[in-house]
Protein backbone atom coordinates (compact mmCIF):
# COMPACT_ATOMS: atom_id res chain seq x y z
CA UNK A 1 0.00 0.00 0.00
CA UNK A 2 1.42 3.14 -0.89
CA UNK A 3 -0.16 6.37 1.82
CA UNK A 4 0.25 9.23 -0.32
CA UNK A 5 -1.95 7.95 -2.91
CA UNK A 6 -5.19 7.83 -1.94
CA UNK A 7 -7.93 10.15 -1.56
CA UNK A 8 -7.69 11.29 2.02
CA UNK A 9 -9.07 8.92 4.28
CA UNK A 10 -7.28 6.84 6.86
CA UNK A 11 -9.21 3.43 7.56
CA UNK A 12 -9.11 1.32 10.45
CA UNK A 13 -8.24 1.43 14.48
CA UNK A 14 -7.07 4.73 15.91
CA UNK A 15 -7.22 6.28 11.85
CA UNK A 16 -4.55 3.96 10.90
CA UNK A 17 -5.20 2.41 7.49
CA UNK A 18 -5.77 -1.30 8.36
CA UNK A 19 -2.99 -2.55 5.99
CA UNK A 20 -0.19 -0.61 7.98
CA UNK A 21 -1.64 -1.90 11.04
CA UNK A 22 -1.24 -5.33 10.54
CA UNK A 23 2.73 -4.73 9.35
CA UNK A 24 2.75 -3.03 12.79
CA UNK A 25 1.23 -5.84 14.75
CA UNK A 26 3.55 -8.06 12.64
CA UNK A 27 7.03 -6.35 13.44
CA UNK A 28 5.73 -6.20 17.48
CA UNK A 29 5.41 -9.80 16.79
CA UNK A 30 8.63 -10.49 15.79
CA UNK A 31 10.23 -7.82 17.41
CA UNK A 32 12.47 -10.07 19.93
CA UNK A 33 14.22 -11.67 16.32
CA UNK A 34 17.90 -10.25 15.67
CA UNK A 35 17.84 -7.08 13.79
CA UNK A 36 18.83 -9.24 10.42
CA UNK A 37 15.54 -10.90 10.98
CA UNK A 38 13.28 -7.75 10.96
CA UNK A 39 10.21 -8.07 8.57
CA UNK A 40 10.19 -5.42 6.02
CA UNK A 41 8.30 -2.56 6.66
CA UNK A 42 6.81 -2.68 3.30
CA UNK A 43 3.30 -1.67 4.66
CA UNK A 44 5.13 1.95 4.91
CA UNK A 45 5.74 2.15 2.12
CA UNK A 46 5.25 5.76 0.05
CA UNK A 47 5.91 7.56 -3.68
CA UNK A 48 9.44 6.90 -4.16
CA UNK A 49 9.85 11.09 -4.06
CA UNK A 50 8.99 11.71 -0.48
CA UNK A 51 10.61 7.66 1.09
CA UNK A 52 13.70 7.63 -0.88
CA UNK A 53 16.22 4.13 -0.67
CA UNK A 54 19.36 4.60 1.71
CA UNK A 55 21.60 6.39 -0.84
CA UNK A 56 23.22 9.62 -0.81
CA UNK A 57 20.22 11.76 -0.14
CA UNK A 58 21.28 10.01 4.13
CA UNK A 59 24.68 11.34 3.64
CA UNK A 60 22.83 14.59 2.68
CA UNK A 61 20.58 14.39 6.03
CA UNK A 62 23.62 13.29 8.06
CA UNK A 63 25.73 16.46 7.50
CA UNK A 64 22.80 18.68 7.78
CA UNK A 65 21.75 17.59 11.39
CA UNK A 66 25.50 15.95 12.35
CA UNK A 67 23.28 12.62 12.81
CA UNK A 68 24.05 9.62 11.73
CA UNK A 69 20.70 7.11 10.08
CA UNK A 70 20.29 3.70 11.43
CA UNK A 71 21.90 1.01 9.75
CA UNK A 72 18.96 -0.35 8.31
CA UNK A 73 16.36 1.51 6.40
CA UNK A 74 13.00 -1.19 6.90
CA UNK A 75 13.72 -0.19 10.38
CA UNK A 76 11.27 2.25 12.09
CA UNK A 77 13.61 4.51 13.38
CA UNK A 78 15.41 4.94 9.85
CA UNK A 79 11.41 5.63 8.85
CA UNK A 80 11.07 8.32 11.26
CA UNK A 81 14.58 9.77 10.30
CA UNK A 82 13.47 9.88 6.81
CA UNK A 83 11.18 12.46 7.92
CA UNK A 84 13.70 14.36 10.03
CA UNK A 85 12.65 12.60 13.08
CA UNK A 86 15.14 11.34 15.67
CA UNK A 87 13.13 10.41 18.98
CA UNK A 88 14.83 11.44 22.31
CA UNK A 89 14.96 9.87 25.73
CA UNK A 90 12.24 12.82 26.83
CA UNK A 91 9.91 11.62 23.58
CA UNK A 92 10.14 7.89 25.09
CA UNK A 93 8.64 8.75 28.40
CA UNK A 94 6.32 11.37 27.11
CA UNK A 95 4.94 8.90 24.50
CA UNK A 96 4.84 6.03 27.52
CA UNK A 97 3.24 8.44 30.48
CA UNK A 98 1.85 11.23 28.82
CA UNK A 99 0.37 9.53 25.83
CA UNK A 100 1.92 12.01 22.75
CA UNK A 101 4.30 13.75 21.21
CA UNK A 102 5.09 16.15 19.30
CA UNK A 103 7.52 16.62 16.36
CA UNK A 104 8.28 19.25 13.32
CA UNK A 105 7.86 17.87 9.91
CA UNK A 106 8.01 19.17 6.67
CA UNK A 107 4.99 18.47 4.88
CA UNK A 108 5.81 19.73 1.62
CA UNK A 109 9.31 20.56 0.46
CA UNK A 110 10.75 24.05 -0.83
CA UNK A 111 10.09 24.58 -4.51
CA UNK A 112 11.72 27.63 -6.09
CA UNK A 113 11.58 30.61 -4.29
CA UNK A 114 8.37 29.28 -2.01
CA UNK A 115 9.34 28.08 1.43
CA UNK A 116 8.63 24.34 2.73
CA UNK A 117 5.47 23.69 4.63
CA UNK A 118 6.44 23.15 8.49
CA UNK A 119 3.63 21.11 10.22
CA UNK A 120 3.63 19.98 14.36
CA UNK A 121 2.36 16.42 14.34
CA UNK A 122 1.30 15.11 17.44
CA UNK A 123 0.31 11.64 18.16
CA UNK A 124 -3.07 11.37 20.10
CA UNK A 125 -4.27 9.98 22.97
CA UNK A 126 -6.52 7.62 23.52
CA UNK A 127 -9.02 9.79 25.15
CA UNK A 128 -8.86 12.13 21.83
CA UNK A 129 -9.50 8.86 19.68
CA UNK A 130 -12.69 9.00 21.84
CA UNK A 131 -12.94 12.17 20.75
CA UNK A 132 -12.20 11.97 17.29
CA UNK A 133 -15.23 9.59 17.33
CA UNK A 134 -17.67 11.36 19.24
CA UNK A 135 -17.30 14.06 17.16
CA UNK A 136 -17.51 12.48 14.41
CA UNK A 137 -20.60 10.80 14.99
CA UNK A 138 -22.02 14.21 15.45
CA UNK A 139 -20.55 15.49 11.96
CA UNK A 140 -22.49 12.37 10.04
CA UNK A 141 -25.61 11.92 12.33
CA UNK A 142 -28.16 13.48 9.16
CA UNK A 143 -25.34 13.26 5.99
CA UNK A 144 -26.02 10.58 3.70
CA UNK A 145 -22.47 9.77 2.05
CA UNK A 146 -20.09 6.63 0.99
CA UNK A 147 -17.37 5.15 2.47
CA UNK A 148 -15.04 7.00 1.06
CA UNK A 149 -16.54 10.27 2.64
CA UNK A 150 -17.20 8.76 5.80
CA UNK A 151 -13.36 7.88 6.32
CA UNK A 152 -12.15 11.19 4.85
CA UNK A 153 -14.02 13.04 7.49
CA UNK A 154 -12.94 10.52 10.18
CA UNK A 155 -8.92 11.27 8.90
CA UNK A 156 -9.90 15.17 9.13
CA UNK A 157 -10.94 14.94 12.56
CA UNK A 158 -7.46 12.95 13.51
CA UNK A 159 -5.70 15.59 11.23
CA UNK A 160 -7.50 18.00 13.75
CA UNK A 161 -5.94 16.43 17.08
CA UNK A 162 -2.60 15.68 15.29
CA UNK A 163 -1.54 18.78 13.54
CA UNK A 164 -0.86 21.59 15.86
CA UNK A 165 1.01 24.29 14.15
CA UNK A 166 1.95 24.85 10.61
CA UNK A 167 4.66 26.98 9.92
CA UNK A 168 5.33 27.04 13.52
CA UNK A 169 2.00 28.96 14.46
CA UNK A 170 -1.35 26.98 15.89
CA UNK A 171 -3.81 26.05 13.39
CA UNK A 172 -6.08 27.73 15.80
CA UNK A 173 -5.97 29.10 19.41
CA UNK A 174 -6.79 27.03 21.82
CA UNK A 175 -10.68 27.40 22.87
CA UNK A 176 -11.42 27.25 26.66
CA UNK A 177 -14.60 27.46 28.60
CA UNK A 178 -15.83 29.40 31.90
CA UNK A 179 -14.08 31.90 33.31
CA UNK A 180 -11.06 33.02 36.30
CA UNK A 181 -10.28 29.46 38.37
CA UNK A 182 -13.23 27.48 36.36
CA UNK A 183 -11.33 27.91 33.23
CA UNK A 184 -10.64 24.91 31.05
CA UNK A 185 -9.15 24.14 27.90
CA UNK A 186 -12.00 22.62 25.59
CA UNK A 187 -10.02 20.18 23.11
CA UNK A 188 -13.41 19.25 20.69
CA UNK A 189 -14.27 23.08 20.22
CA UNK A 190 -10.32 23.83 19.10
CA UNK A 191 -10.20 20.67 17.23
CA UNK A 192 -13.74 22.21 15.61
CA UNK A 193 -11.74 25.47 15.12
CA UNK A 194 -8.56 23.59 13.62
CA UNK A 195 -10.71 21.64 11.38
CA UNK A 196 -12.24 24.71 9.44
CA UNK A 197 -8.83 25.64 8.71
CA UNK A 198 -7.08 22.68 7.67
CA UNK A 199 -9.93 21.85 5.44
CA UNK A 200 -8.95 25.29 3.80
CA UNK A 201 -5.95 23.58 2.90
CA UNK A 202 -4.83 21.88 -0.65
CA UNK A 203 -5.90 18.24 -1.24
CA UNK A 204 -2.42 17.53 -1.69
CA UNK A 205 -1.19 18.71 1.22
CA UNK A 206 -3.88 17.63 3.76
CA UNK A 207 -3.36 13.81 1.85
CA UNK A 208 -0.06 14.20 2.93
CA UNK A 209 -0.68 15.17 6.27
CA UNK A 210 -2.64 12.24 6.87
CA UNK A 211 0.14 10.53 5.09
CA UNK A 212 2.95 11.29 7.61
CA UNK A 213 0.56 11.01 10.99
CA UNK A 214 -0.20 7.56 10.03
CA UNK A 215 3.28 6.39 9.28
CA UNK A 216 4.64 7.99 12.51
CA UNK A 217 2.10 6.45 14.46
CA UNK A 218 2.65 3.51 13.57
CA UNK A 219 6.33 3.67 13.97
CA UNK A 220 6.03 5.09 17.01
CA UNK A 221 3.91 2.30 17.97
CA UNK A 222 6.05 -0.40 16.84
CA UNK A 223 9.27 1.18 18.68
CA UNK A 224 7.61 0.88 21.90
CA UNK A 225 6.47 -2.81 21.46
CA UNK A 226 9.62 -3.71 20.18
CA UNK A 227 12.01 -5.06 23.23
CA UNK A 228 15.10 -4.45 20.69
CA UNK A 229 14.58 -0.55 21.18
CA UNK A 230 17.57 1.33 21.73
CA UNK A 231 15.85 3.17 24.43
CA UNK A 232 14.80 0.02 26.36
CA UNK A 233 18.38 -0.93 26.57
CA UNK A 234 19.84 2.10 27.73
CA UNK A 235 17.05 1.83 30.86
Amino acid sequence: MKLGQSVPGAKGSFGVPPELKAEGDRMMASAAKDDSERPSMDGYEEPQEHMPKATADDDVLAEETGKKPPESSNDPLAILFKHGIELEDEDFHKVLFKGYMEKDVVIVPAFRTVKPLMATIRTLTVQEYDEVDELLAEDIRDVKMTQDGFNSRRSMWILSYGIVRLQGKPVHNPVYVGEGSDKEFDSKATARKRREVLGKLGHAAVNRMISLHATITIAIEAIVHDPEAYFIKKH
